[in-house]
């Protein structure tokens, strides 16, 4: 198991089974080339985990570093972390987030920050997170 950022040839070695595990609507391929360029171009870090063996995508997650105002150093977001099924509670999902967590403190993050359904709390309290605060939504479309 290796841990990477993103290339655009791994669209087609497993990174849209990754990404199809949260259900949301069919994924373009051309939609999604100019979104990898703008993601790049805005500096958000897209983690990879590649199989050793087969050379597929089996874990992806995302981080956000803000630079604040009050502060010398950022804010992480954490998001969209995912694993495929055939790979769940092996470990790569812990393995994924303490990387990108490392990667977080190493680009001066004081915290970093997520939000995730009541069913994924426990993978990331085992980890450190708490709850903190309440998050809330609005949907605009």
């Amino acid at each position: 198991m290796k841990i990477r950022f993103l290339k655009e040839k791994d669209f087609s070695h497993g990174f849209i089974d990754c990404l199809e595990m949260f259900g949301k609507s069919p994924l373009n391929m051309s939609n999604m080339m100019v979104v990898y360029k703008q993601r790049k171009k805005h500096g958000i870090k897209t983690f990879v985990v590649e199989d050793k063996t087969t050379f597929r995508i089996i874990g992806s997650a995302s981080l956000i570093l803000e630079p604040k105002f009050r502060y010398v150093e950022k804010c992480g977001h954490l998001e969209d972390v995912c694993v495929v099924g055939t790979h769940q509670n092996q470990g790569v999902g812990k393995k994924l987030v303490i990387h990108v967590l490392e990667y977080a403190k190493a680009n001066k993050c004081y915290k970093v920050i997520l939000n995730c359904t009541e069913e994924n709390y426990t993978f990331y309290n085992k980890l450190g997170f708490k709850k903190h605060e309440h998050g809330l939504r609005i949907d605009l479309t």
